[in-house]
């Protein structure tokens, strides 16, 4: 399990994602090359120490005036995602300056709500975007498509290219994660809820239910305990970083311990999941 600090945005989870950002629009569609890999470059938000958290390579790439945008790596699991792109000079030198780019934006056919965060590596070599994603079905098998519109000197705002840049690839279940299927329902106060599925992936616990007591257009405001148990018998108690609205019903992220810190769970195998005192067995792969 990596455990890892937010990032100079706070971009750990800490913000409730319940907003949607409705997007439609598809552009250049090609093939994309998943390969699991160790990479550095989650680091650089979340604060981590070392690097080694587990993700899958896209390796899908357009080139606009002279700038190629890539989506590198990607770690998706049910209906969460955290997805990496990065914008560099086609003929690999530094920019001049830190550069940023005022709009990026994610589109697909279906709902999501997402945060967005940037940084420059320290060469100036290339600028990474995460994309932090919740959306209302799997992600796995659907088109993506993230947007951006100019690049601009971070420092003098001075337009360094302008776009607009496009760029569509297919999501792809990490193949750590885990769906199973539960039946379990929980009530607190004038709150009833049924869950009837769990995602495990590096990304966190995501927990999917529905509402039971009429107020299905509202989300829940109650959030049960987990903690998970891993084949070695160790116990860790999860935090919700998001809670955020499916096709069906709603769901919620668990990644946070109890320091509001970002874990990743690629290096622990899980024996069990335990939502308020009701365990959930998982199956070794």
């Amino acid at each position: 399990m990596k455990n890892v600090k937010p990032g100079k945005k706070n971009f750990g989870g800490k913000l409730l994602k319940t907003g949607l950002v409705v997007t439609s629009t598809l552009f250049i569609i090609g093939s994309a090359s998943v390969a699991a890999q160790n990479t550095d470059y989650f680091s650089m938000f979340f604060g981590a120490q070392e690097s080694g958290i587990e993700s899958q390579s896209v390796n899908q790439s357009i080139s606009v005036s002279g700038i190629k945008m890539a989506v590198e790596e990607s770690i998706i699991g049910g209906k969460s995602a955290l997805i990496l792109v990065s914008f560099e000079k086609e003929d690999g030198t530094a920019f001049q300056n830190d550069v940023v780019i005022p709009n990026l934006e994610l589109g697909w056919k279906q709902n999501a709500s997402y945060m967005v965060d940037q940084q420059m590596t320290e060469d100036r070599k290339k600028l990474m975007i995460m994309f932090d994603i919740d959306t209302t079905k799997n992600i796995s098998g659907e088109k993506l498509t993230i947007s951006a519109d100019k690049v601009l000197d971070s420092k003098t705002d001075e337009v360094l290219v302008n776009g607009p840049f496009h760029l569509t690839f297919i999501g792809s279940e990490s193949p750590t994660s885990q769906n199973i299927s539960v039946d379990l329902n929980l009530a607190e106060d004038d709150e009833k809820l049924q869950l009837d599925a769990i995602n495990i992936s590096a990304n966190g616990i995501g927990i999917e239910g529905t509402r039971q007591d009429g107020e299905t257009e509202f989300l829940p405001t109650y959030t049960p305990v987990v903690t998970v148990t891993t084949i070695d018998e160790k116990t860790f108690e999860l935090k919700a970083g998001s809670t955020s609205t499916t096709e069906s019903g709603f769901k919620w992220q668990y990644n946070l311990n109890e320091d509001q810190e970002r874990l990743f769970l690629n290096d622990e195998t899980i024996k069990s999941v335990t939502i308020d005192g009701n365990v959930i067995d998982v199956q070794q792969k």
